[in-house]
Formats: C-alpha cells, structure tokens, sequence
C-alpha cells in the first residue's frame, strides 16, 4: 500500500484511509476513524467464517478477508488480489457498518434516495433489486447512500445520514468490472445526483417479488420483522 493517506466525507465522520477511493466527498475535518492495512491480522476462526458484531470490537472474516474495527480504528486484510474499486467496496459494505453501530447509528442493508426533502429506504435481502432501482431513480431524485444506511434516532426524530454515493450495478465499463459473484460493476455518482444533507426518514419501502409492480401498506408486526431481517446486527 502507499504511504499517503486520504480523507473523506461518509455519514458524517471523517475516515483516513491508506489509499485512494472513488466517488467520496473530500474531507478537511478531524479523523474520526483510520482505516489501514495489518498485514499481521490472522484468522480466530478455523472455518475462516466469523461474523462478531460489539459496541466495542467488531470482527469480520471470511476467506478473502479479514477487518476488525474497535474505536478508532479499523484494520483489514486481504487475502486475494482485487482491484481498488473491489477493496473499497469490500471495506465500505463490510466494515462502516460496525462504525456505525459503534457510533449508536441503526444500520439496514439497503439504499436511500431524497424526495420533496425527506430519506425514502429502499430495503430487502441481497439480490432484489435494490441497487439496479436505486440507480433509475438517480435519474430524476438525488440519491443518500447505497448498500448500507445509517439511521439516527433520538427521541422521535429519525434521520437518514449522508452515505454512500457508490453503487455495483450489472452494467458498466471493463475498467469497473468488480469480478464478485453477481459480475457487477462499481459506479461513483456525480455531485449533482447526490445528497449530502440529514435528512428526516419518510418512508420505508420493502422489495419483494411478485407477478407485478404493486405497492402494499404492511402491518407494524410485519414490518418491524422484515426491517429487522434487513439489518447489520
């Protein structure tokens, strides 16, 4: 890795990392968490699958990967070459969320877009469409963040952060092939299609799969269990 450092802008904390990613807001504000390379991080679990989720340390492995995140500091390891688009996504989708809950922030699996002022959360499991949908509406209404949101909830204000303006969609340039499992490719949106304001939570909306395109109003009990389910816990 190189020597140089970076900052930016991500759900309004200040990240140093050690090395360059793409699509974020540049930051000149204190660092709130770095994030660096231990090559000496080894594997806890012999399966090399551990997901542990704390308000103190969070660890993450996989067979490709490793992070650990406890205060201000994260670490990672890679196992396997991957290009700088596929890294930072992997540290972003993997790592921030456990940053985030750290920092008391409810986080769900899922995109946020801004319309007449107000966060509407598109949220459901992995492959449902949330990003290839999220990327439509961009067109007309600036987009919050993708993959991961994080929420803010003091008292009965509840508040979407500015996140991620990055997403892997199923069409792009050879350049920004990620090479994952679904061979999607890495897209940074512009500055005018983004949000980077707070905004107030409208509404969630939860992708299911059906005949057609409907939308239902779903019971509280129903709801609660999906949001749950689509949650970093």
């Amino acid at each position: 890795m190189a020597s140089d450092t970076f900052k930016y802008n991500l759900f309004n904390l200040t990240i140093e990392t050690d090395f360059k990613f793409h699509g974020l807001k540049v930051s000149e504000g204190e660092i709130d968490i770095h994030i660096k390379e231990n090559p000496c991080l080894e594997y806890e679990s012999e399966n090399k699958k551990l997901q542990r989720l704390s308000l103190f340390e969070s660890r993450i492995e996989n067979k490709k990967f490793i992070t650990t995140i406890k205060k201000n500091l994260c670490e990672y390891k890679f196992f396997d070459t991957y290009n700088s688009y596929n890294q930072q996504l992997k540290i972003l989708h993997q790592a921030i969320p456990s940053v985030l809950f750290q920092r008391s922030h409810f986080v769900l699996h899922g995109s946020a877009f801004l319309i007449n002022g107000e966060a509407v959360v598109i949220t459901g499991p992995s492959g449902f469409g949330k990003s290839e949908t999220l990327d439509v509406i961009s067109q007309k209404f600036k987009i919050i963040t993708d993959d991961i949101v994080g929420i803010s909830v003091k008292e009965s204000s509840v508040k979407v952060l500015p996140g991620i303006p990055i997403t892997a969609i199923s069409s792009g340039s050879n350049e920004l092939f990620l090479d994952d499992k679904r061979a999607r490719y890495f897209k940074a949106y512009k500055n005018i299609n983004i949000s980077t304001d707070t905004s107030t939570l409208s509404k969630i909306i939860i992708l299911d799969w059906g005949d057609n395109y409907s939308f239902n109003k779903i019971g509280s009990k129903t709801a609660f269990s999906k949001i749950m389910g689509n949650t970093f816990r």
